[in-house]
């Protein structure tokens, strides 16, 4: 939030800017996603990947799956990764499974918690639980900077 509170500071002089914008404000990524070991279907056709294939990909690990053509027709299954480059410099790095997501357990990428990233029961919507939070504290971060009473008597 200090950052957009910057922002609005910076801008807050200029004529011409009618607003701005969170830039990257958060997307949904995997939250909502009951079972890691369900495929994410792409559209309208590529590699058809879990959410625990695409941890185990990134740790390291040579991984095969399903290529679907257009209209979901199966084209072939591909061996990803056959390197197997991490995008971790350290196993420990890996933030999945240092939170206990998934281990290696026997050699072999284990996924522990398939449902780490479902939503909390009773939970409305991604929308509700994280959007609308996170913009009522960018509203309240430039709202207190630029609305700040000693700013404001600095001005007159």
């Amino acid at each position: 939030m200090a950052a957009i509170a910057h922002l609005a500071r910076a801008l807050e002089g200029e004529a011409n800017v009618l607003g701005f914008d969170t830039l990257n404000e958060p997307s949904p990524g995997y939250v909502g996603v009951r079972d890691a070991r369900a495929s994410l279907f792409p559209a309208p056709a590529g590699q058809f990947m879990s959410v625990f294939d695409g941890m185990v990909l990134g740790a390291g690990f040579a991984r095969r799956v399903d290529v679907f053509e257009p209209a979901l027709v199966y084209s072939e299954s591909v061996l990803m990764n056959p390197k197997g480059v991490s995008a971790w410099t350290l196993p420990e790095l890996d933030v999945w499974r240092a939170n206990g997501v998934w281990d290696v357990v026997d050699g072999k990428p284990k996924l522990l918690r398939p449902d780490h990233f479902a939503l909390p029961k009773g939970a409305a919507s991604f929308q509700a639980l994280f959007m609308v939070p996170f913009f009522n504290r960018v509203a309240r971060a430039c709202v207190s900077l630029l609305y700040n009473p000693s700013r404001l008597a600095a001005r007159v």
